[in-house]
């Protein structure tokens, strides 16, 4: 009896490590580990759901933007500068966009906005702020160098018929 109640003490144990594994696993799958934003599989889960309220009626945005001359970066500071810099992008997108909204990464130097429920308008507003926040001031790096960044961006609003997260993309 006393090992029976060890066993299930031991198999209750195990079940809530598995539990917990499993969450690490699914998130893996969706976040992009640099960034910690969504990737693109994340993203395309995110855009699954959006478009059934698009087919309702409801406006979805879609900001994307591209930093300039990144490769730049990467030969003449390294890939490790690189790097910091692309989480420190992250983190800027991150406390730009509101609580409502997706931010991703879907390339090397590429990130998405997701912007549920908003017209164009403030859709441009919000675009104009995450502008400000990637390429409005340097970004400090590594030994005190200072890094200045440009991106290019688009901003399209999502019609009800698009049919996948690749024509979205495109």
């Amino acid at each position: 009896m006393e090992e029976l109640e060890r066993l299930k003490g031991e198999l209750a144990r195990l079940q809530v490590h598995l539990h917990e594994a499993n969450g690490r696993l699914k998130r893996m799958a969706i976040v992009d580990p640099l960034t910690e934003l969504l990737n693109r599989r994340g993203l395309e889960h995110v855009l699954g759901r959006e478009m059934k309220w698009v087919r309702q009626g409801e406006h979805l945005l879609v900001l994307r933007l591209n930093l300039d001359d990144f490769g730049l970066v990467n030969r003449s500071l390294g890939y490790s500068v690189g790097d910091v810099l692309l989480r420190e992008v992250a983190r800027r997108l991150r406390e730009a966009a509101r609580g409502t909204d997706y931010v991703a990464r879907i390339g090397g130097d590429e990130f998405l906005v997701l912007i549920p429920r908003t017209r164009l308008g403030e859709g441009m507003r919000l675009a104009e702020k995450v502008r400000l926040a990637v390429c409005g001031q340097p970004f400090v790096l590594a030994q005190g160098r200072n890094v200045q960044v440009t991106a290019s961006f688009g901003l399209v609003e999502v019609l009800p018929d698009a049919s996948s997260s690749e024509d979205l993309l495109s």
